[in-house]
């Protein structure tokens, strides 16, 4: 569809990007979370006929362990035509850094930054395919600076860069108490974030190598510091990943999405802190109130922003198998993690973040 020059801003913007930005709205903010309740209250009061099947349905939610023993991947929801419209909206690229990560090794992901709801890896790692952007050339220009200063960096569909890995992304368990809604995520390849269930992946309890545990290490926490243009990590008392990786002999590779912090503005009323740091302890995630940019002409701070992301996976940290790890080996391992990490960053911020307002910053 054309757009006349000479329409009101806001009027271009909707028929430019309807299309794509309903799509993104509809599966994340909708599908995803309510949308899930408005179906199963839309059911229920709609006929009694369904109500036997709901009640089922709820019991089966609270037995069933597939959210904790690798969900239910099926290529069909993994590579339908929306994954590749929303991986177009938000020119989502996928980079790796280095030499091929060998496919007869299980590695856990530690992804930064959470971001407003880590968007960037459900985006780029929950999908197989190609992706093809769509912000005219500079994704172009990045890939042709990066051909003469960035030689090891090689990108395409995460099954290419990749080297065929099986990626599982770790959320919040609550997600999976959503009516309908989980067992979308449970068919894109979600997984809890708890510890039996990041065990399972990365300890081939499939019979199989080439699992890929991904942690958004940051939590809902880090969320609350997600600025545009800044990269703010909660990283300094995140250990537990660092744990895990040790106590199973697993690499650990760092992944940082470049573009993540500026997808939606967070709009925090400082007379919420004291109660937003009650409901993240209790409940482990936060409602958070989203604004819009002054010269976006999309009127919805709920809608993404069409900022380029580009997921960046590191090269892996080859821990020692320690079934028992301690403090100072977990302190001395999380030490080094973190050093690669700021390296990674290091070498594409100028690529990648050419417009930061700050540096990579670890506040907690």
């Amino acid at each position: 569809m054309t757009t006349d020059p000479s329409q009101p801003a806001l009027r271009r913007a909707f028929f430019d990007r309807a299309h794509l930005l309903g799509l993104a709205v509809l599966t994340y903010s909708v599908l995803l979370l309510p949308g899930g309740f408005i179906i199963f209250l839309a059911l229920a009061f709609s006929s009694r006929v369904f109500l036997p099947l709901l009640l089922f349905y709820v019991v089966w939610i609270f037995i069933d362990d597939a959210p904790r023993a690798g969900g239910r991947p099926a290529q069909w929801a993994r590579n339908g035509s929306w994954s590749r419209w929303l991986v177009r909206y938000n020119d989502v690229v996928i980079v790796r850094n280095g030499p091929t990560l060998p496919a007869d090794r299980n590695y856990l992901f530690a992804c930064h930054p959470h971001g407003v709801i880590g968007y960037s890896f459900w985006c780029a790692l929950t999908q197989d395919t190609e992706p093809k952007p769509g912000k005219g050339n500079l994704w172009e220009r990045q890939r042709d600076k990066m051909a003469t200063t960035h030689p090891d960096a090689h990108f395409g569909s995460p099954e290419t860069v990749l080297n065929g890995l099986r990626t599982f992304v770790a959320t919040i368990s609550g997600n999976f108490i959503i009516p309908f809604s989980r067992e979308w995520l449970l068919l894109r390849g979600f997984i809890t974030a708890e510890r039996a269930s990041l065990h399972h992946i990365i300890r081939s309890s499939d019979g199989r190598a080439g699992n890929v545990a991904c942690l958004i290490v940051g939590g809902a926490e880090e969320s609350q510091h997600a600025a545009p243009g800044t990269n703010r990590l909660v990283l300094a008392k995140r250990h537990g990943f660092v744990r895990l990786a040790l106590e199973t002999g697993t690499p650990l590779v760092p992944v940082y999405a470049f573009g993540e912090t500026s997808l939606l503005y967070v709009n925090t009323p400082p007379w919420l802190e004291k109660f937003y740091a009650w409901f993240r302890k209790r409940f482990s995630w936060v409602p958070l109130f989203l604004s819009t940019s002054g010269d976006d002409p999309w009127p919805f701070g709920w809608a993404f922003r069409e900022v380029p992301v580009r997921v960046v996976v590191g090269q892996p940290l080859q821990l020692p198998h320690i079934p028992s790890p301690t403090s100072a080996d977990v302190s001395a391992w999380h030490a080094r993690y973190v050093d690669s990490l700021v390296s990674l960053y290091n070498t594409y911020k100028d690529v990648f973040d050419a417009d930061r307002k700050e540096d990579l910053v670890i506040v907690g």
